[in-house]
């Protein structure tokens, strides 16, 4: 649901509710339970992309909480959110009380990836590319540490050696699904901190 042409600065991204679990999907409440819904949401400021049956709004402030709301669901009437009972309804509840915390106009908790977490991450990526394109672990490390780092003489031992490696097999290992953990705030620290 993005443009490749596009840089993600440039852009509202959105996900998949089967893919990201931190994505509201709201429909019409029930009318047996719409009496007491009294929470109306404030969208005003969410950036918005219709998509056939689908509205999907993000809110732009940090850690921005997405939505998907069904077409035939009126923003201004009373909401539900759908949490199905998988694997993921831990994090979708969590969704939900974040956007309850916002709506409530409270500070909802920083859950943003570190910087020591996203140089992890970015160095995994750019890993398993050089892998890709044929390049040894002696190679990798170079360009990772640079030059100066990591010496051919000094290489077997070299703890750079050991770090090259861990990165090319977590790297393999967020390739063939594991980056949806990221998208899972609970296990997210796990993922990349390792």
């Amino acid at each position: 649901m993005a443009d490749p042409r596009l840089p993600a600065t440039q852009q509202a991204l959105f996900w998949m509710p089967d893919i990201d679990p931190g994505v509201v999907t709201l429909v019409r409440t029930p009318p047996l339970l719409a009496d007491d819904a009294d929470i109306l949401l404030d969208l005003s400021h969410a950036d918005r992309v219709h998509d056939g049956g689908c509205s999907h709004l993000r809110y732009p402030d940090v850690g921005g909480i997405q939505l998907d709301v069904f077409s035939d669901t009126a923003l201004g009437e009373p909401l539900a959110a759908v949490i199905p009972l998988d694997s993921m309804a831990k994090e979708r509840l969590s969704a939900v009380s974040r956007l309850l915390i916002r709506n409530s106009k409270r500070q909802a908790p920083d859950d943003r990836l570190t910087s020591n977490q996203r140089r992890r991450l970015s160095h995994l990526l750019r890993a398993c590319d050089g892998r890709v394109d044929g390049a040894s672990h002696f190679q990798l490390a170079q360009a990772l540490y640079g030059r100066r780092m990591v010496e051919r003489r000094t290489w077997q031992d070299s703890p750079f050696r050991y770090a090259t490696i861990r990165l090319i097999r977590d790297g393999a290992k967020l390739l063939n699904g594991g980056y949806r953990k990221l998208l899972s705030r609970r296990r997210a620290k796990l993922a990349i901190s390792e």
